[in-house]
């Protein structure tokens, strides 16, 4: 379990500064060729969507969620590759991404163990939240603005991610251990039925 959990995190982690990358880019050339931009998010999609595949293959006990997760990722990537209209959609797409990649991490953080740990990792898992919420409902004023404002969300969503997946991590022996005892005692349970 721990080392599932762990990789799930090191993956998550990984798309983050991903991420913060992309959203720096957006924010520093927003008046770059939106095919350009749409290319390297294709490219993001299809290698991060590969990624968590591959690693959720390689383990003893593959999660269903990250086996959708890393399937979407590829689509998203496919769309982002042949239809050149999908920026228009991008920031619902970028929004809804944000909001399913946070009530994924939100489990982790309530199971926390350290009231601060998960004072601070709920918080940030609703930043996140709130950040794609934004994205999918907020109108655009044009391609220069749009593209600077989904740089700046992107920003705060993963910034906001990697200080909730850090704070996981360092507490992740107390999840573990949390999860043992959960574990077992729906396997006592049954054995009383």
């Amino acid at each position: 379990m721990k080392g599932k959990v762990k990789k799930f995190i090191n993956s998550a982690i990984i798309i983050a500064v991903a991420f913060i990358i992309l959203g720096l880019v957006f924010i520093i050339f927003p008046e770059s060729s939106l095919d350009t931009i749409r290319w390297i998010t294709a490219i993001f999609f299809f290698a991060f969507g590969a990624y968590m595949l591959a690693a959720n293959a390689s383990s003893r006990r593959p999660a269903f969620g990250a086996t959708i997760l890393g399937v979407v990722m590829l689509i998203a990537g496919l769309v982002f590759a042949v239809n050149e209209g999908v920026m228009n959609i991008f920031p619902i797409i970028l929004g809804a991404w944000f909001i399913i990649s946070s009530l994924s991490t939100v489990q982790y953080s309530i199971a926390l163990k350290d009231t601060n740990a998960k004072a601070w990792s709920t918080l940030t898992s609703i930043l996140e939240i709130v950040c794609g919420i934004i994205l999918i409902i907020n109108p655009w004023g044009g391609q220069i603005a749009m593209m600077t404002f989904a740089g700046i969300m992107m920003l705060i969503y993963a910034v906001a991610s990697l200080i909730d997946l850090i704070t996981i991590k360092k507490n992740l022996q107390n999840l573990n251990k949390k999860f043992e005892k959960l574990i077992e005692g729906e396997v006592v349970e049954e054995k009383k039925e």
